[in-house]
Order: structure tokens, then sequence, then C-alpha cells
């Protein structure tokens, strides 16, 4: 599976990843954690390092550097060390969205790339979103306008495109007290009045499925008015944001694993259909004898996939349920 990450420049992707790293990797998190799969430790070590420097930064009260092109980490989802689910975590530059116009060539690439995640997470800066309460001008002000006119147009060259994105209010520790209250209440409100042209779009669009978070690295109290870090990284609400994007992707493979498993049952009662009754056996015993074994193979395959696809549902039901639980009052629907 593959997850997306899009947003403006500043908006918080960078130091979002460096959370995970915090929340999944240095250990587990309700027995859930993610690693990066390598030939050898020194692999393993290599491809964390991005996420783990990026972290010894913040710890150390220093802001890491943004994404300068698109990066690209393959990671593993374990589950009590159990490893349930590959993905590929992509990381996109930013700074393409802060540009005044997308040419076809760029906008055809990102849309190729959405089209190609299993989830995509939109940032949108939090302290610009509550600048204002007009939603148009908070939408210009915290990128979320850029995300929007990007989705919008997947939307129209990709119709019948499933999507699951997820939009990440990213810095709610640094916006004043009142829009904290309730659980960011009024925060997520606002959220969803700024991007409700993606509403508009689940409304129509049965494959899509959207939600809202509000979410932190530093958490409250650790950044000052003057955005210098003060305190210890203590990431807020990422965990629910992981858990959302690969608990509705392994939901979908779920649903695909069940009706593979319909469409091999259906071929198996027409194989088996054909050899029902005494003429049905006259029938199979005359193929055996002439050496036609087809249909006996094709059921044998058929029997070892449903096999395979039962150990798969079974290895990641709890998961998916376990992931689920961890999203489901965290996260504002859009629907």
């Amino acid at each position: 599976m593959k997850i997306t990450m899009v947003g403006t420049s500043g908006s918080g992707k960078t130091v979002f990843s460096a959370g995970i790293f915090a929340t999944f990797t240095r250990r587990e998190y309700e027995g859930f954690s993610i690693w990066a799969p390598g030939a050898n430790f020194s692999d393993v070590i290599r491809d964390t390092h991005k996420f783990e420097k990026d972290y010894r930064m913040l710890a150390q009260h220093k802001w890491p550097h943004g994404t300068a092109g698109i990066s690209h980490y393959q990671l593993e989802l374990l589950y009590k060390g159990e490893k349930k689910a590959n993905f590929d975590w992509i990381d996109y530059r930013g700074g393409f969205l802060d540009e005044p116009t997308l040419d076809n060539e760029q906008t055809a690439e990102v849309h190729a790339n959405i089209a190609a995640s299993n989830a995509v997470i939109l940032f949108a800066d939090a302290q610009k979103l509550v600048e204002s309460c007009n939603p148009d001008e908070a939408a210009f002000n915290s990128g979320a306008d850029a995300i929007m006119q990007i989705l919008m147009g997947y939307a129209r060259d990709y119709p019948d495109a499933k999507l699951t994105f997820l939009i990440a209010l990213t810095k709610c520790d640094a916006i004043p007290r009142e829009w904290k209250s309730k659980n960011y209440d009024r925060l997520v409100k606002h959220g969803i009045r700024t991007f409700e042209p993606l509403k508009d779009i689940i409304e129509r669009n049965g494959n899509w499925r959207g939600g809202i978070i509000p979410t932190s690295t530093m958490g409250d109290g650790n950044v000052n008015s003057d955005g210098d870090i003060t305190g210890f990284p203590k990431p807020f609400n990422i965990s629910s944001i992981i858990a959302f994007c690969t608990g509705s992707i392994l939901r979908h493979d779920q649903e695909d694993i069940n009706d593979h498993i319909k469409q091999i049952e259906s071929k198996k009662d027409e194989i088996e259909a054909k050899y029902m009754g005494f003429f049905g056996a006259i029938k199979k015993t005359f193929k055996i004898f002439n050496g036609s074994k087809t249909d006996n193979e094709v059921l044998k395959d058929l029997r070892r996939e449903m096999e395979e696809d039962y150990n798969r549902l079974q290895s990641i039901s709890q998961v998916v349920e376990r992931l689920e639980e961890m999203a489901e009052y965290k996260v504002g629907m859009l629907t």
C-alpha cells in the first residue's frame, strides 16, 4: 500500500514524519510499530535515518529542513512484533503547491501519484487557518486552497477512482486557546467549512472517504509565541492519523479479499456442476481415462487461492479492528 503526503511549504509534513518516528519507531504504540525493512541492520538504520535525524533536531530544539524533492520510504507496519503490511511513504515537495500556476505536466504527475496511492494525507497549517473566520480567506492562507485545486482536478481526471484522504490540521498546539476547547471542536468545524468543496465531492462520489483531525508533533507548551522550540516533542494525534490511513486501506483489502473468495466459490461451483449426477460421473471418468485433468487442476488451484485468502483475512482482521478503534473518536468524518 502507498500513503502520500501533500501540503504547501511549511505546512508541517517533515515535522510530522519525525513525529511518526517518535510515536512508532522508538517504541511500540498500542502494540503497533513502524520499521524500515532492510537486508541487514545497516540498511534499516540507513532507511530510518532521515526520520530519526529530524526527530533528534526537534529534541535539540531545532527545526528540521523541509523536503527539497519527492522523498520515498519503504516501511513495514508491525503488530506485536509481527509484520502485517508493507507500505510506501511518499513526501511530496511542498514548494510545487506554492507556485502561482501548475503546468499540465506537473498536474498530470501529481494526479498520477495520487491515483497510485491508497491514502493521501493533506496538510493545512492550523495557525494560518484560524487567522480568518472567512472560509475562503482561511483556505488561501493555510494552503487548503492549493490542495483542494489539486484534488478537484484529480476528481475530474479520475471520476471512478477510490480515494481515502485525511486532512491534518498541523501546529494545533500553537493556535489561540479558544480554538482548542472541547477537543478542538471549533477548529475542526472551521476546517470542515474551509474544505467544503471536498465534502461536496464525497457526497457525489461514493468511492471517496475523507476525514479531518488536528495534530501536532511538538505538543502544547513546547513552542513559544516566536516559533522557537522550548520543550521536548510530545506528539498529538499522530497515532490516530496513521491508524486511520492504514486501517482504511486494510479494510479495503478485506473487502477485496472477500469479493475474490466469492468469485472463486462461483468458479468452483461452475466446474463441480459439470460432474454432478450419473452423466457427470461418466464424463469425469472419461476425462480421467483420456488423461485430461484440467478441471481437477483448476479446482486445486482455486482451493489453494481460497486458503491463501482466508489466511490473509485472519491475519489482518484483528489489526483492522484495532486500528479503527484508535482512530474512531479522533477523526471527524466529512460525510
